[in-house]
Parts: C-alpha cells; sequence; structure tokens
C-alpha cells in the first residue's frame, strides 16, 4: 500500500475530513482504484450505536470519499435509486446489499447488517420499549 493510501486511510479512521478536489468528478474512475479508504468493523459497529439509519454512515464515507451514489451504484452492481433510497432512510440495508457493501469497503457483510439491526431495535425501543418491559417473562412465570 502506497504511503498516500496510508495517509488517506488513517486520517479517514481518526476522522479527519478530507475536501474533495473541484474536478472530482472526472477523477472519480482514478481514486476508486487507487483510494479506497475502508472503514474498519469497530468504526462500522461503533458509529453512532444504533442511533443512526445506516444510510447516513453510507453517505458519509462516500462525501469523505467524493464519490457519488452512482459511481457506488456502478461499482457494486445495483440499481442507482437502491443506494439512494439506503442514503435517504427509505430502505434499509439487505444482506445482498450488505454482500456487495461488505466487499466494497473491505469489511464484513456482518457490519452492515449489524448496524441495519441495531438501528431498527433502536426504533422498536423507542416506539415500543415500555408496554413490551411491563410484558411478563419466563422468569415470572417460573416463579409462580
Amino acid at each position: 500500500m502506497g504511503r498516500y493510501h496510508e495517509e488517506l486511510t488513517r486520517r479517514f479512521l481518526i476522522g479527519v475530513r478530507q475536501e474533495a478536489p473541484a474536478n472530482a468528478r472526472r477523477q472519480t474512475h482514478l481514486r476508486r482504484e487507487s483510494v479506497r479508504a475502508r472503514p474498519s468493523k469497530s468504526k462500522l459497529a461503533s458509529m453512532e450505536n444504533g442511533m443512526s439509519h445506516p444510510g447516513e454512515i453510507l453517505a458519509r464515507h462516500l462525501q469523505e470519499l467524493g464519490l457519488t451514489a452512482s459511481d457506488l451504484a456502478r461499482d457494486i452492481d445495483v440499481p442507482v435509486n437502491r443506494v439512494t433510497a439506503i442514503i435517504n432512510g427509505q430502505r434499509g440495508v439487505t444482506a445482498d446489499t450488505a454482500l456487495r457493501l461488505g466487499h466494497w469497503f473491505g469489511v464484513q457483510p456482518e457490519d452492515w447488517l449489524e448496524l441495519q439491526t441495531q438501528y431498527e431495535l433502536s426504533l422498536a425501543r423507542r416506539a415500543a420499549g415500555a408496554r413490551i418491559k411491563s410484558l411478563p417473562s419466563l422468569a415470572d412465570r417460573q416463579r409462580d
């Protein structure tokens, strides 16, 4: 791995943003091949603790890389509207999409599914958490 790539990856992992150059769209094919910062499992898993939709995290990564939803969709061979729907929070990350994102970012697909699951659980806890806690449990039955 070249020094430039290592430095970009290091900066990405510690959260330093790099502004995309004005001519980023013309250079996209070069940047994708030579400089793809990959979030680590801990970076993905620790982001927002389930409070953010995985699409927000995906959007941040693309912005930091200076890439568009179209660039990603083309690379992972999915329709652009799938990527934009995920980014806009209108669609969740499916197993198929997790496989593709995992491969592209160089992380485990389970990391993307875990982000989706954490997000959905946080929504469910907010919506029904108190009601569910008031329901009887197996431990309650065994005490009786």
